[in-house]
């Protein structure tokens, strides 16, 4: 199943419309630079397809690339050598046509260009909450519904994914194609 532009350009509107996702993601990509993972090849070319999915103890993104331009993965020991996550492969995304011919029109639509499946790749990354405090400015980012402090807590692994779509091997519930990874 192939992801969709409409609900990639949703999931930026949600991280937009609130400041805390939009600092949490802000904090995944600083962890992810002072691990030095831009000196790989492709890295800074990559998008946010969903994400930031917080757990419990864990915070997950997925990122994608154009399929010709995948990222070089050997960053992703650097990064499982701190505890983070990681998980790579291959989807489409369906992506509007450019209309410029009357051919490149839907059927029954006279407005929206067709929707091409283009190949990405994919890379799943799941980061422990504490790195991201450890990185942060002593401010609290993650707050509990009862507002508990849950740095006292000891992590553990989360029983199930949340959200559902596939199990990106304890990546948590970040949402992919069922088969596709």
């Amino acid at each position: 199943m192939p992801h969709d532009m409409t609900k990639l350009l949703d999931n930026l509107n949600t991280i937009y419309n609130s400041p805390t996702a939009f600092t949490i993601l802000k904090e995944f990509e600083r962890v992810l630079d002072e691990y030095d993972i831009y000196v790989y090849d492709n890295w800074k070319h990559g998008e946010l397809l969903s994400g930031p999915t917080v757990s419990d103890y864990w915070v997950t993104c997925l990122f994608m690339w154009p399929y010709a331009e995948k990222p070089d993965c050997d960053c992703l020991k650097r990064l499982s050598s701190v505890g983070i996550k990681s998980k790579t492969g291959v989807s489409s995304i369906l992506v509007p046509r450019k209309i410029k011919t009357p051919d490149d029109i839907r059927p029954g639509n006279s407005r929206k260009g067709k929707l091409d499946r283009k190949k990405i790749f994919i890379v799943g990354l799941k980061m422990p909450k504490e790195i991201l405090k450890s990185v942060y400015s002593g401010k609290e980012i993650f707050k509990v519904k009862d507002d508990e402090d849950i740095q006292n807590q000891t992590p553990a692994e989360p029983v199930a994914p949340a959200g559902g779509g596939f199990d990106m091997g304890g990546l948590g519930g970040a949402p992919v194609a069922p088969g596709v990874i």
